[in-house]
């Protein structure tokens, strides 16, 4: 049995800072970078910078979010269109204070493909309560730049943070974005 058909419990586990990789072999260049690229956005995650974010991806690059909550996109293209989505978001980042961010990074046999499991966590502004928000991130590289990030968010988790279930069940019983 090859390393990548073995239980993940018998991959070797790395932990630098905050996020943990898990893999069979080495990690190939892109995927390093990948890697250092979710470092990064831990770190701007924690500063709360999202506009940096965009920083890291290609000038044609993709952020999907495939379970877009009623009132986002579901696709963002373009590093321009990326950065002004996310300077726009700072009203949104006031409802809720994060305390703190982690990922897995799971290799794939995909040399430019990294999957990580991203979580945040802290207390909500609109709720009072805490929230703890999980995504997974297919993160595809080409030349050293994000090219696509396909971003897997618990939209139910998203509207419990932002106090908008009513808009989220408006949503599903309407069968439309709300």
């Amino acid at each position: 049995m090859d390393a990548a058909q073995q239980p993940l419990e018998q991959h070797d586990q790395v932990q630098r800072g905050d996020v943990r990789a898990h893999r069979a072999r080495p990690l190939s260049a892109g995927q390093q970078h990948v890697e250092r690229g979710v470092q990064v956005l831990l770190e701007r995650a924690r500063d709360r910078d999202g506009v940096v974010f965009a920083d890291l991806f290609a000038e044609d690059g993709v952020l999907t979010y495939p379970f877009a909550p009623p009132g986002q996109p579901a696709e963002l293209r373009g590093r321009d269109t990326i950065r002004s989505y996310f300077s726009a978001m700072g009203r949104a980042r006031e409802l809720f204070v994060q305390d703190g961010v982690e990922a897995t990074v799971w290799e794939t046999d995909d040399p430019d493909l990294v999957i990580a499991e991203i979580t945040h966590h802290g207390r909500s502004n609109v709720t009072g309560g805490p929230y703890r928000l999980t995504a997974l991130g297919f993160i595809r590289v080409r030349n050293g730049e994000i090219v696509r990030y396909d971003d897997y968010m618990d939209p139910i988790a998203l509207a419990r943070l932002l106090g908008r279930t009513g808009d989220l069940a408006a949503a599903l019983s309407t069968g439309g974005a709300a």
